[in-house]
């Protein structure tokens, strides 16, 4: 029997142990995403391996075992199994990249189909793309900051602490009143406020770093994240007026620029998926990402159970 459990902060430095010795890039592997998008999930430690479970009406997923390359990952994936039998419910792995979704045929015979989940691909930039924004394909993104610049004179950034937090509720509250109708959030911004709001709460606990942009003493935009490993830096949240033309291209650009200087050894920025969501899809493809991270879904067949 696995013990799973809700995540806590005392979670943390197991997990992240578990995590960056697996390698992965995905933004879903790191504890931050995992305690702030938890809060309907479980976490268990199995061997030198975590895993971490969603249990549905008629399924219950697992997040693909994330540990030490060196170890075996078979018998991790075979308690899944029993654990998802002990729930009767069929079982899907989620995060797979395409070398596991490969290799789950072999490791588990005659279980799995594996499908490829464009909505969860990763946009993933170097560092330099977004703090230059060099080159012809992204003048436009410089036109927007400077249109900016030219109405904001006064601009300035500043790193984000918990002094900052009032304002930035402040800001939500009126950038879900612009992106709803006026009172009611939508199921996905519901769930994305839950998670800004304990981002908010436990921003030092979780050591998340972040930028404010203000001009005239009003908070135009702000981002927050964290890093995912050594190399690789997860963007988790990044809000700007929308009525306020180049307030979301400076802001990415200001925060690359920051980490760049606050941590030189990251080379790529990991800005998350896109829902499927077809104005956040062009968004991000219009940075022209240096890596796509594919993922994979694993479902099991029902009549495995």
């Amino acid at each position: 029997m696995l013990d799973f459990h809700q995540p806590t902060l005392a979670d943390r430095p197991w997990v992240n142990q578990c995590y960056r010795s697996s390698g992965k890039l995905g933004c879903e592997y790191t504890f931050t995403n995992l305690f702030l998008w938890g809060t309907n999930s479980q976490i268990a430690q199995v061997g030198e391996f975590a895993v971490q479970r969603f249990v549905r009406e008629h399924t219950v997923c697992y997040l693909y075992p994330a540990g030490p390359a060196s170890q075996d990952v078979r018998p991790v994936l075979e308690a899944l199994i029993q654990d998802a039998h002990s729930l009767q419910k069929p079982m899907c792995l989620l995060g797979m990249n395409k070398e596991q979704a490969e290799s789950l045929p072999e490791l588990i015979p005659g279980v799995f189909t594996c499908r490829s989940s464009r909505n969860h691909f990763d946009y993933l930039y170097t560092v330099n793309r977004l703090a230059d924004l060099a080159g012809k394909k992204l003048q436009a993104k410089r036109n927007h900051i400077n249109r900016f610049q030219d109405a904001h004179p006064d601009w300035v950034v500043e790193a984000l602490t918990p002094e900052h937090m009032d304002l930035c509720r402040e800001f939500l509250h009126s950038w879900y009143e612009k992106h709803t109708e006026p009172g009611v959030i939508g199921h996905d911004y519901a769930t994305e406020a839950v998670a800004i709001a304990r981002a908010m709460d436990h921003f030092q606990e979780l050591q998340m770093e972040g930028l404010v942009l203000l001009s005239e003493g009003k908070l135009l935009a702000f981002t927050m994240g964290n890093p995912i490993n050594d190399q690789v830096y997860d963007v988790n949240f990044e809000k700007a007026d929308p009525d306020i033309q180049g307030s979301y291209p400076l802001i990415n650009r200001e925060f690359a620029r920051w980490i760049r200087e606050h941590h030189p050894q990251i080379e790529m920025l990991n800005r998350e998926d896109d829902m499927g969501l077809p104005g956040l899809r062009k968004a991000k493809e219009s940075y022209y990402p240096d890596l796509l991270l594919e993922k994979y879904i694993g479902e099991m067949e029902v009549h495995i159970l």
